[in-house]
């Protein structure tokens, strides 16, 4: 295998361990967008990789601190630094974006968690507009300003905590649970991890998908509030789909069913992406 080979190999194998979905939906981008987004999913699996895995905060700090000169010099022989440089998908990232997605991801690291509901949906809106960004950049697509694409942020965010709440089964990892509804149910981060709270768990898990309309997926977010070339934004309205189908069924479940969910990309997922670009072409 050639250099280049084996640095896009090695981009698939951080994005198996992290965002599986992405293996069905960047075929519904074109052949130079899903090249860029190869290494792009690669960089997000990586930062996820080190917030939910790194359990020391100072060995977490200096990792991110290595990405961001990196991702500065842009001149790193690290396969995925490397991928965005061969496809010319750093030339199309905005530093101030990718300064972001380090800030956010270094702040999840020791993250006070959220007073309630609205604060949580707040900061998964922060953290899915962050990777919206630079997933549109790179698709050669405007970020909308304002509060376009809310919908399809919040899911992209909400996803983000789960899958490092996964690496995280301490409780940990649980951080950004709202603290009135841990209250109400009376429900402790340390019976997250022992198994004890399951039932309370589940009902905390079950409000906050339920009210704050995650897992309803909003196609009018990309449509109406995108002015390039829809074709460009494929692989978003399939993601996007499977955000809302992954959320979904995560409602009132245990974190070790979030945990099957999260890292399964089956058959009935390839059927749910296509279904969501159709609808989305008919749309159009």
């Amino acid at each position: 295998m050639s250099g280049a080979d084996n640095d896009r190999q090695f981009c698939w194998e951080q994005i198996q361990r992290g965002n599986r979905l992405f293996r069905l939906t960047h075929v519904f981008a074109a052949g130079d967008v899903a090249g860029r987004l190869l290494p792009l999913y690669a960089l997000f699996a990586s930062l996820e990789h080190i917030c939910a895995s790194v359990s020391d905060e100072d060995v977490a700090v200096r990792k991110l601190d290595w990405w961001r000169q990196a991702m500065r010099s842009g001149d790193g022989d690290h396969p995925v630094i490397a991928e965005l440089r061969r496809n010319g998908a750093s030339a199309l990232m905005p530093e101030m974006a990718v300064t972001r997605l380090l800030d956010a991801t270094q702040a999840r690291l020791d993250m006070a968690p959220p007073p309630g509901s609205s604060e949580l949906t707040a900061l998964c809106i922060d953290f899915g507009r962050i990777q919206l960004e630079l997933e549109l950049a790179v698709s050669g697509v405007t970020m909308p300003a304002g509060e376009e694409l809310s919908g399809l942020a919040l899911r992209s965010g909400m996803m983000q905590v789960l899958r490092e709440s996964m690496g995280r089964p301490d409780g940990r990892g649980f951080w950004w649970l709202p603290l009135d509804l841990m209250a109400r149910y009376d429900l402790a981060r340390a019976e997250i991890a022992s198994g004890d709270g399951i039932g309370k768990f589940r009902m905390v898990a079950g409000e906050i998908f339920t009210t704050q309309s995650v897992g309803t997926t909003q196609y009018s977010d990309i449509s109406k509030d995108i002015s390039d070339d829809k074709q460009s934004v494929m692989n978003l309205i399939a993601m996007d789909a499977l955000f809302a189908k992954k959320l979904k069924h995560t409602n009132y479940s245990s974190y070790i069913k979030w945990r099957d969910e999260l890292s399964r990309a089956g058959f009935s997922d390839v059927f749910t992406a296509r279904n969501a670009v159709r609808r989305f072409n008919r749309r159009k």
